[in-house]
């Protein structure tokens, strides 16, 4: 049975985007993973701030 003219290009078409796609996602939950443990570790600053804050306050009670 011959192929139907074009299938194959489709296929390595489709192949490529479906690749494409996968890196593109695995790209994304990069970011947001990096983005993630940004803001975590802007959170620990922020306590870390505040505690400091309230121990100066301490100091002039």
């Amino acid at each position: 049975m011959d192929s139907i003219q074009g299938t194959n290009n489709s296929l390595a078409v489709a192949l490529i985007a479906a690749r494409y796609l996968e890196d593109a996602n695995n790209l994304g939950a990069a970011k947001a993973e990096l983005m993630l443990d940004t803001m975590k570790e802007t959170g620990a600053l922020v306590v870390q701030l505040i505690e400091g804050l309230g121990e100066n306050i301490d100091l002039y009670i």
